[in-house]
């Protein structure tokens, strides 16, 4: 499995596509070689900076949504995809108390 990298200078909870977890939301901070053509698919599909994803699954292939689209990819383009990951908003059961 990838387990990603990481960039100097993000800022924190900034990572790739690659290390968030099933489940993750965020923002698409950037992208990286946009002229390849496979980013340029996924331009055309709507993820571009300022999309929100949700990551779904991680094996065999990483499975997102962005809008209303879902998307897959290896990873390696998985590496070269920039989210600034939103902090999760679940509460345990006993916080909720």
């Amino acid at each position: 499995m990838v387990e990603g990298r990481m960039r100097t200078g993000t800022p924190p909870g900034t990572r790739s596509l690659a290390r968030m977890k099933p489940g993750e939301k965020g923002e698409v901070i950037s992208l990286e070689a946009p002229d390849h053509a496979g980013y340029r698919r996924l331009f055309a599909l709507g993820l571009v900076p300022g999309a929100t994803v949700t990551l779904l699954q991680r094996f065999p292939t990483y499975v997102f949504t962005a809008g209303r689209t879902t998307i897959a990819v290896d990873a390696g383009m998985a590496e070269g995809i920039w989210v600034a990951v939103r902090p999760s908003r679940n509460r345990s059961p006993q916080s909720r108390a």
